[in-house]
């Protein structure tokens, strides 16, 4: 009788340095603490990259509500930003950062225990141009995105191509 063994090794972590971590194109991280992001910071017209404690992308793994902050703080900081001179200059900013987070359907949403979803309240809004309601975000939304020219991006909010002035 002969015995035969297999062997399956799966790679479930990134190690960098003396560190693994879990593999990023898994689940994101649950909505228990926040954590350090990138946050575009509007300085003098200028989009200046901080890292903050958030919320944001985390996920709620019992629930399909929405991770938000429940506890915030204001930080003061300064970010370098380069003058029309070309000369570095040092500004105070006020940066909003995320001290808690909870699971908890967005405004205008309750949860429905039985499909354990969020499930909108408001029945329809008006919502002006190239703008139209949305049952399942609850929220008004554009139309269509539409795609833009280098230099420029779609803001959500104008339903439109806006220029982005990069931080140098």
């Amino acid at each position: 009788m002969k015995v035969f063994v297999v062997v399956l090794l799966l790679t479930l972590a990134l190690c960098e340095g003396n560190t693994c971590s879990r593999n990023r194109n898994t689940i994101p991280p649950s909505c228990k603490q926040p954590r350090r992001q990138i946050v575009y910071v509007d300085v003098d017209n200028l989009k200046v990259p901080y890292y903050v404690k958030r919320c944001d992308d985390l996920t709620c793994k019992e629930t399909k509500q929405k991770c938000t902050a429940t506890g915030v703080k204001k930080v003061k900081t300064e970010v370098q930003t380069v003058g029309p001179d070309g000369k570095l200059k040092c500004r105070k900013v006020e940066v909003e950062e995320h001290t808690e987070c909870g699971c908890k359907c967005p405004e205008n949403m309750v949860l429905d225990t039985y499909n354990n979803a969020c499930k909108c309240t408001v029945k329809s809004k008006k919502c002006g141009k190239n703008r139209s309601w949305n049952d399942v975000s609850c929220a008004c939304q554009c139309n269509k995105e539409g795609q833009c020219s280098s230099g420029y991006e779609f803001d959500m909010d104008k339903c439109k191509c806006v220029y982005i002035q990069e931080y140098r």
